[in-house]
């Protein structure tokens, strides 16, 4: 019965793209949680991974809306004895699009599946684009010798160094600043240091200078001389860089609980809307405790906090 075959038909194409709907609706909105278990842990890379898995799930299930189409009627069509338009059909897809495409990303990237390269590729261009849009730079706080091993080191900073070298490497020269606390021989006369009577980070010293090997790495980096915790004009001028093109900030450095926590709570108040993380292996604190109570004030103050 001709009828009762188009229903069945109708019916199995809407059963069909009704699963396949479903399925991708379930995973699309759960793919944050399901590629973060295979996502890597520095968040720009992670929400670089994020981003183009997420277009590769949407790329795959078009297809795979399509394809439960053209199987269902294909099929159908077959059923009935009309093989000659699904062969028409199959052939001009096949040599029309789908082997140009294969033969294409074959030639460019001479590896298989052809197609999903291709697809990955298309990606990796719109990724790069959208990278070239948004600058990450990052800010290294306070790595002088006073904090890490003379007069208010710990064995927690001392132990964050390498960590933080092999951060500024990952960086480009250009998309990397500095801050270096800075004060005069009144120290003991200013409100900091009648509540921290410990003298340190005094200007001309061997303590106020950048550990040697991290200052190595900082050659030609803006460095922020700052009397304070907070920078104002390293705030000011990120605002001015902010208003001109997409940013990203990522600190570093020392104290996680004093230095650190000041600058980033003062960055996002000055720009809320930029993202703004911390990398807790690369911070330390004036103790322990100290230092994780600082990253989940940070938390609380929608701050990303990467590795603690």
């Amino acid at each position: 019965d001709p009828a009762e075959a188009a229903l069945a038909v109708r019916r199995t194409m809407i059963l069909g793209l009704a699963f396949v709907a479903t399925l991708a609706t379930v995973v699309l909105l759960l793919h944050r949680p399901i590629l973060s278990f295979y996502a890597p842990s520095d968040p720009a890379a992670r929400s670089q991974f994020i981003s183009l898995g997420f277009r590769l799930m949407t790329l795959m299930f078009t297809w795979l809306l399509l394809d439960s189409a053209d199987m269902i009627y294909s099929g159908a069509l077959k059923g009935a004895g009309d093989t000659r338009f699904v062969f028409w059909w199959m052939l001009v897809c096949s040599f029309a699009i789908w082997m140009p495409l294969v033969f294409m990303a074959r030639q460019f990237f001479n590896t298989m599946p052809a197609l999903w390269s291709t697809m990955v590729g298309i990606e990796n261009l719109v990724s790069r684009e959208e990278k070239k849009k948004m600058r990450k730079i990052l800010i290294v706080i306070d790595m002088q010798n006073d904090f890490i091993d003379a007069a208010l080191g710990t064995k927690e900073a001392v132990a964050i160094v390498d960590a933080v070298k092999e951060k500024i490497r990952s960086y480009p020269a250009e998309n990397v600043i500095a801050t270096m606390d800075t004060h005069g021989e009144n120290y003991m006369e200013t409100q900091e240091g009648k509540y921290l009577p410990v003298p340190h980070c005094l200007r001309g010293t061997d303590g106020w200078q950048i550990r040697p090997d991290i200052a190595e790495l900082l050659i030609g980096a803006k460095i922020y001389e700052k009397p304070t915790f907070g920078s104002t004009a390293l705030a000011a001028d990120l605002k001015a860089i902010a208003e001109k093109e997409e940013i990203e900030l990522e600190l570093i450095g020392l104290c996680t609980d004093i230095c650190v926590v000041s600058n980033a709570l003062l960055l996002k108040a000055t720009m809320p809307e930029v993202k703004i993380s911390v990398d807790a292996s690369c911070c330390a604190g004036v103790t322990p405790e100290k230092h994780l109570a600082a990253l989940e004030t940070m938390r609380s103050c929608q701050i990303q906090v990467v590795n603690g």
